[in-house]
């Protein structure tokens, strides 16, 4: 069977990679091989995140999808321990697949440290000594894609952030900053509503990333505007890192976006053949290779391997869940009102 891949991030390198291994003739189509997931991931947390980190988050609201961003909120908070359950699963799967590959996820301490850019630079030159294996550099409107459809079996879109989004997903931007400093600093941690690590080129200099801008519409790109600079840089030189680490200057702003799904799960919908993929989110990179084996194994070999459901069903079931929680909210404050106003009211004497 022959597979188009479009996108060379994390979901598309590991689908192609997989395919491959099976035997299939693969063509990865990317207008670059760098994506935002191999530029911004490095590390995951397996813990529930703390408040105070939370509360130190940067956020920004660009198009006022305040309906995505409430539902959102309300499903990341009531699915938390079902969402560390999927992050310690997927983890612990996607460590055994790449090991499989001869490739590994370095762990630094008690957490992982992964240098992805590596890992896909090696999985990618593999996949050009296989005579099954195409690659193109070129970039493919919607349209295109769907005219693609007839000369392959399946089409895996795997574009990130420029899939088109429905409503169970919203892109939403963050910020990495490279910075001068004079730290030994050398694992990944999460300090003041940012993610932290060493910059494994420059190991004295430190990388700090993170930020929410719901609505962003940019992929990736270097800040060059100076007002946004100069924001930016009040923010980060305030935090107590800066001097925990003997920070210095900041010398590289970039920023870049991930597709978030409504529930913080990867789910992929389907249109005759074309298969796109949906809501990386945060950490989408480092558990993508046991997202697309789940994915490969349900589609192509009619074989679930997971008790997730990586499909839209998945993610819709948990937006109608969403609404019963408000719904159920909403009936608690009115029975609670109405009590206070017949109960405590007439037992108090008050007049009502």
């Amino acid at each position: 069977m022959k597979y188009c891949i479009i996108g060379a991030g994390a979901f598309g390198i590991n689908f192609a990679y997989n395919l491959l291994n099976k035997g299939h003739k693969v063509e990865l189509i990317t207008d670059k091989l760098n994506s935002v997931s191999s530029i911004y991931a490095r590390g995951i947390s397996l813990d529930i995140t703390p408040f105070d980190w939370i509360k130190n988050l940067y956020i920004k609201v660009n198009n006022y999808n305040y309906k995505w961003i409430f539902i959102w909120t309300i499903l990341t908070y009531a699915n938390s321990f079902y969402y560390i359950d999927y992050k310690k699963k997927a983890i612990y799967n996607s460590k055994k697949i790449i090991k499989s590959y001869n490739l590994n996820y370095d762990i630094c301490g008690k957490k992982y440290f992964i240098n992805l850019p590596d890992i896909f630079s090696k999985m990618i030159n593999n996949m050009k000594m296989n005579t099954n294996f195409n690659l193109k550099i070129m970039s493919l409107s919607d349209e295109q894609i769907s005219q693609m459809s007839t000369q392959y079996d399946i089409i895996f879109d795997c574009r990130g952030s420029n899939v088109k989004k429905n409503f169970y997903c919203e892109n939403i931007g963050g910020y990495k900053f490279t910075i001068q400093a004079d730290t030994t600093k050398k694992c990944f941690s999460l300090e003041d509503g940012w993610f932290l690590h060493t910059d494994v080129h420059k190991h004295k200099n430190l990388i700090v990333k993170g930020g929410y801008v719901f609505g962003a519409t940019y992929y990736d790109q270097i800040i060059n505007n100076k007002e946004e600079k100069n924001k930016m840089e009040k923010i980060i030189t305030n935090k107590k890192f800066w001097n925990k680490y003997n920070c210095k200057k900041i010398l590289e702003f970039r920023k870049g976006t991930r597709q978030y799904s409504i529930d913080m799960l990867p789910f992929y919908t389907r249109k005759n053949n074309i298969i796109s993929i949906h809501g990386g989110s945060a950490v989408g990179a480092v558990l993508a290779p046991f997202v697309t084996t789940c994915i490969i194994s349900e589609i192509i070999l009619n074989k679930k391997i997971s008790s997730y459901d990586f499909s839209e069903k998945r993610v819709r079931n948990h937006y109608y869940q969403s609404l019963k929680y408000c719904l159920y909210s909403i009936i608690v404050i009115i029975l609670l009102k109405r009590t206070y106003k017949f109960g405590i009211k007439r037992h108090l004497g008050i007049k009502l």
